[in-house]
């Protein structure tokens, strides 16, 4: 179950340092074989609140806490200077093992077409189960069902291991908070020209099996490709034809509401990763460069 916890900022010396689900400390536990000799090449990560294992880290593993993502991330935004109106969320999912901060600027909006809001928005993770990188992204947000829009290099993105040298990542958020800004305004007119181009209902089906849930299964010499899947984004996109039209702009959003909306999936949160770096990927890919003039 998911706690979440919004810290809305105030002003310039905001902190986020609330006592929270996610804010704990940390150490390692030597481990032991059954018969009692000791394993030099894993520790266990504890959750001194609880005293519950969060982890087996082999010793190449290093640490960076969920306080000091939260608190460098708010540093970050204060230091970007991007605008004075944000608001942080943030989530802690598997009894404190995996971390999310949304980062809503409620001004940053464009309207590629009348009536159809865009919002900048940021997200950071990071994991104590090596489970997620640290990583931050900058993205948009459709307003009208807080879909997370995907462009195809995400706007602006960072990925860091957990090693030695990896919170130095984190020195890094201001700057790609600022391309990423400079970025989703530059996208409005990537988003405006797809509400010009036509995609038929087949052109758009083929993409989705051949780029978002095709498999490596084959059958018969022909390639096999997930129907439950392809159901599910032709059911999207029936709805999204019917809003916006037969054109790029309602298959761009059937994939970004398809990455974005996996309550059904076992675990939601790496089901909505894997599938927003699909996406990117296959808006990276020559078929959609040739099927949107880009």
């Amino acid at each position: 179950m998911a706690l979440d916890t919004s810290l809305q900022a105030q002003g310039p010396d905001t902190k986020c340092k609330n006592l929270n689900s996610w804010n704990f400390d940390t150490s390692w536990q030597t481990i032991f074989t059954e018969s009692g000799s000791k394993i030099d090449s894993h520790r266990a990560l504890m959750n001194d609140r609880t005293d519950q294992i969060l982890a087996v880290h082999g010793n190449g593993y290093h640490v960076i806490s969920h306080d000091d993502v939260v608190n460098s991330t708010y540093d970050a935004v204060k230091k970007a200077d991007i605008t004075n109106d944000y608001n942080f969320k943030i989530t802690d999912y598997d009894n404190g093992r995996k971390l999310k901060i949304d980062i809503i600027f409620p001004d940053l909006i464009v309207q590629p077409v009348v009536g159809d809001d865009i919002r900048f928005q940021i997200q950071t993770y990071n994991s104590y189960d090596a489970s997620w990188a640290l990583s931050q992204q900058a993205k948009a947000f459709r307003l009208w069902c807080m879909n997370g829009c995907t462009t195809p290099n995400t706007i602006s993105h960072q990925r860091t291991k957990h090693t030695k040298n990896g919170s130095l990542g984190l020195d890094l958020s201001a700057d790609l908070m600022r391309q990423g800004v400079r970025q989703f305004f530059n996208d409005k007119n990537m988003w405006t020209e797809y509400t010009k181009q036509p995609m038929t209902w087949n052109t758009v089906e083929d993409f989705f099996k051949k780029n978002l849930v095709r498999t490596s299964r084959r059958y018969r010499q022909h390639d096999e490709f997930n129907k439950r899947q392809l159901e599910n984004l032709l059911s999207i996109h029936h709805d999204q034809v019917n809003h916006l039209g037969h054109n790029a702009w309602a298959a761009y959003n059937t994939m970004t509401q398809w990455a974005t909306h996996t309550g059904d999936c076992a675990v939601p949160e790496n089901a909505q990763r894997q599938r927003s770096d699909a996406v990117a990927k296959a808006m990276r890919s020559d078929t959609w460069r040739t099927l949107t003039n880009a």
